[in-house]
């Protein structure tokens, strides 16, 4: 839950909105509704061999930090290796990226989009933790995905 300070807004740790985004847990850290789609920050974590699909971005650069573990990020045909405390950024624009928690163990991420309304990407593809994880529906991701600028690639 966000609150509303003098000059500003305060989420504290694990109070934040929490939803399934396929088999992985997003917690809403800055909400896109609180500063007006200028930005928003999430926080989210990754089984192993989970990740994002390649894709780019028409409207978002986006930023990761590396909260825990490791994850391969590979942006345009650069592969980058992130540990804890790192940060990545990706610029919009025609380069894909992608990125895949190469570890044997679950790994966190802060994620953040300029401007922020992608995470409503994510809302709509989300699931309620009550209703568990969900399995990929890779068609109904690529269309919802395309609502919002992004054009998800196949693997190579």
């Amino acid at each position: 839950m966000t609150e509303k300070i003098p000059g500003g807004q305060l989420t504290r740790k694990g109070s934040g909105e929490k939803f399934y985004f396929v088999g992985d847990v997003v917690e809403v850290l800055v909400s896109n509704k609180d500063t007006a789609g200028e930005y928003a920050l999430v926080e989210m974590e990754f089984q192993p061999g989970s990740g994002a699909p390649p894709h780019t971005h028409d409207h978002e650069d986006e930023f990761f930090r590396v909260i825990d573990g490791e994850f391969d990020f590979h942006i345009g045909e650069q592969v980058i290796r992130a540990k804890t405390g790192d940060i990545v950024v990706a610029h919009r624009g025609d380069v894909r990226h992608f990125f895949v928690n190469p570890l044997e163990r679950t790994g966190r991420l802060q994620v953040g989009f300029v401007p922020g309304n992608f995470l409503d990407f994510f809302r709509e593809m989300g699931a309620p933790l009550e209703a568990g994880p969900q399995p990929l529906d890779a068609p109904r991701m690529t269309a919802v995905a395309a609502k919002y600028g992004v054009t998800i690639f196949p693997p190579r």
